[in-house]
């Protein structure tokens, strides 16, 4: 699919390979270097992709509304307040893997529900606890080992699985923590929304190894035994215009051989990557006046539509998701 190039770290090279059968994109290298997610959580704010985390965490502990608040900031979010609204009751137990700053442990807590963020990297786990001043709601991979709840109604991976080696195993494991009429709910970057001379369109090995699409969510779905549905998401135009603020080619080192930030991290904040990001959301803004319009009906943005973030959810096989719950009478 390519030659060789620096992946996220200086001098980490690799190349891009295509599963013929199901599409799938991967690095040819799979293995992740000791302390990466350490090495980015400390310059979140610096990185191209993660500074957003960090804005998020610092705004949901002043909205009244936190769910909401993110649900209406990326897909990903809207897929967990949609599954949260309709499918678990009040005080059900969630587990968040992959939790970051741990902004939608936070959030989901505000809402109701018993959650656990769990995360590989200890910088963003103290961080966490730090900023939300709950140590019991935020653990640490290994801490997650000996204090896991005994079932959880939902398990969140968001834009996790492109981050592992070995999904199936991941997943798997997930699986096992579900109680009855449990999922779990993964999003990804979607392979099918990008255009197809786009060889990588997402953040460089190590730190993203996979790009998937649908067929290849459903062959991850057949080698951990279960069954994957995905859910419907309603069309926006800021999809359907997204390419025209797309980056074109991959992202240049973002990190030294030391974990400290590249020089093209401080080149990629200057005046084109501002522009850039300013058009972005204008395009956004543009796109809500839109969608509130009968121009959303225009068959070419309806038919371009494709989520630039896949949503999947998984359940053991011999049973699909939980059906809607009936509204509650109000009070």
């Amino acid at each position: 699919m390519s030659g060789d190039f620096d992946g996220y770290i200086e001098g980490y090279q690799v190349c891009v390979l295509e599963c013929p059968r199901c599409l799938l994109r991967f690095s040819s290298r799979l293995d992740v270097p000791g302390g990466l997610y350490d090495a980015i959580y400390r310059h979140t704010e610096m990185l191209p992709g993660y500074d957003r985390y960090a804005g998020y965490a610092a705004a949901v502990s002043r909205h009244p509304q936190p769910l909401d608040l993110l649900a209406s900031c990326e897909l990903p979010y809207w897929y967990v307040r949609d599954h949260v609204r309709h499918r678990l009751r009040a005080g059900a137990t969630v587990v968040d893997f992959g939790c970051g700053e741990g902004h939608l442990t936070y959030a989901l807590r505000q809402a109701g529900i018993t959650c656990y963020g769990v995360d590989i990297s200890g910088t963003t786990i103290e961080r966490a606890r730090r900023r939300f001043g709950h140590d019991d709601w935020f653990l640490t991979s290994e801490e997650f080992a000996d204090r896991r709840p005994a079932t959880a109604d939902l398990v969140v991976a968001l834009e996790l699985i492109e981050h592992v080696p070995q999904p199936a195993r991941v997943l798997a494991g997930a699986l096992e923590l579900l109680g009855p009429d449990g999922c779990v709910l993964a999003t990804t970057p979607n392979r099918d929304a990008s255009p197809a001379h786009a060889v990588w369109d997402t953040d460089l090995p190590p730190v993203h190894l996979l790009w998937f699409g649908v067929r290849a969510m459903r062959e991850l779905a057949a080698a951990a035994h279960c069954e994957v549905t995905f859910p419907a998401v309603p069309g926006r135009v800021i999809d359907a215009l997204r390419p025209a603020v797309q980056r074109r080619g991959t992202w240049p080192p973002l990190l030294t051989a030391s974990g400290e930030p590249s020089l093209a991290v401080r080149r990629a904040r200057s005046l084109p990557w501002r522009f850039r990001r300013r058009a972005a959301r204008s395009l956004a803004w543009m796109s809500e006046v839109i969608d509130r319009s009968p121009l959303r009906e225009i068959p070419d943005v309806r038919r371009s539509y494709r989520p630039a973030t896949l949503g999947a959810c998984f359940t053991p096989r011999s049973r699909r998701p939980a059906p809607p719950r009936a509204p509650q009478p109000e009070a």
